[in-house]
């Protein structure tokens, strides 16, 4: 048996929890991100009168490009070795400054169209590093400490990102002097629609370089003769059930979110005359739910299959905006309500929706 083999039928050292409380923190960088994507471009896009329908095909585009950037990103990752930074972190390295570089911009532009094609540079950038975690995990912890790596991960991503950003950035797009509170610390600022680009882009960056730092992966030899070809791809997607369910809800549970997040956030603003400092308030304790039911989610998950949980899960998906969130949200208290049981719909799903996929993409991904 060569060495390669016994490597790979060795057991599986485990890490340690700070290990992969820092490598789950890449998904805050990446989050903080997308929630620029979904709420502060649309007070962006506001001064210059775009149309609804530019808005919707704008706040989707990061839908679009993650149905195919994030999977040829993964697969050309699978399939290099640079040195030092292995497969991984180049990734980071290459597509880490464009992404930044152009979200720093974004808020900057005063046209339209300019705004539409940094916004799609934006959205490949940001498609490209979106599957880096999942790969991550796969490569660097082994198998019986992934459940907590997955739970982490979305605490970090769908919870604290979630809940920093609209509790203490979206505010500070609203006109006039605002005061930050860290801790014993109190920092005056003129409120400006940069302010939540600055600060997503500050968080990515220290995020990005805090994986950087400590990611290590073992060496796989690079495979560079293969071609990544999209129509065959797409031909494996529609064959293949469970590739085609699980792109059906990688498209459709975005654009739920989006569409919900626009509507909202036009409502509170707009109709309710609320300031987006409200509004981010209410929106906050989605993430708080976030960050209270992963882990207890996650343990009971573990006892449950995959069906009766995605039951649960599709339940309340439904039930949630079709009986509260369309007919009673009329306050702050209201919204705040529905973000709470939207993303506690969303984290009944994502639990049991990201160990599917990686029982069946794995094997392919990796082989």
């Amino acid at each position: 048996m060569n060495t390669a083999s016994q490597s790979d039928t060795a057991e599986e050292k485990p890490v340690s929890i700070w290990y992969i409380v820092g490598l789950a923190s890449f998904t805050l960088g990446t989050s903080v991100v997308m929630f620029c994507l979904v709420q502060a471009l649309q007070a962006t896009l506001k001064p210059l009168n775009a149309s609804t329908g530019l808005v919707g095909v704008l706040t989707a585009m990061i839908s679009m490009n993650m149905i195919w950037v994030t999977p040829y990103a993964s697969w050309k990752s699978d399939r290099i070795w640079w040195g030092r930074f292995g497969r991984r972190k180049p990734l980071v390295l290459v597509m880490g400054p464009v992404l930044v570089a152009s979200l720093l911009a974004l808020p900057h532009c005063h046209s339209l169209a300019v705004i539409s094609v940094v916004t799609f540079v934006v959205t490949v950038g940001l498609a490209s590093l979106m599957g880096l975690i999942t790969m991550a995990i796969g490569d660097s912890i082994p198998d019986r400490q992934r459940p907590l790596a997955t739970g982490m991960w979305q605490f970090t991503a769908n919870g604290l990102a979630i809940f920093l950003m609209s509790r203490f950035v979206l505010g500070l797009m609203d006109p006039g002097p605002h005061r930050l509170q860290l801790g014993g610390l109190s920092i005056g600022v003129n409120g400006a629609g940069h302010w939540p680009y600055t600060i997503a882009c500050c968080i990515f960056v220290v995020t990005a370089a805090i994986f950087l730092l400590i990611f290590h992966e073992r060496y796989v030899p690079p495979r560079p003769g293969e071609k990544f070809r999209p129509f065959s791809y797409g031909r494996e997607i529609v064959q293949v059930r469970e590739h085609l369910l699980i792109y059906i809800i990688l498209f459709f549970q975005p654009m739920f979110v989006l569409v919900g997040s626009w509507y909202f956030l036009k409502l509170a603003t707009e109709t309710l005359g609320m300031t987006k400092a409200q509004y981010g308030h209410a929106n906050s304790w989605g993430g708080i739910m976030v960050m209270l039911s992963c882990i207890p989610l996650g343990a009971l998950f573990n006892r449950l299959k995959y069906r009766k949980a995605f039951t649960m899960a599709a339940c309340l998906m439904a039930i949630v905006p079709i009986t509260w969130g369309l007919f009673f949200m009329r306050t702050e208290a209201g919204m705040a309500f529905y973000f709470a049981a939207q993303q506690l719909a969303f984290a009944v799903f994502r639990l049991n929706f990201i160990p599917y996929i990686t029982e069946y993409t794995t094997p392919r991904s990796v082989g």
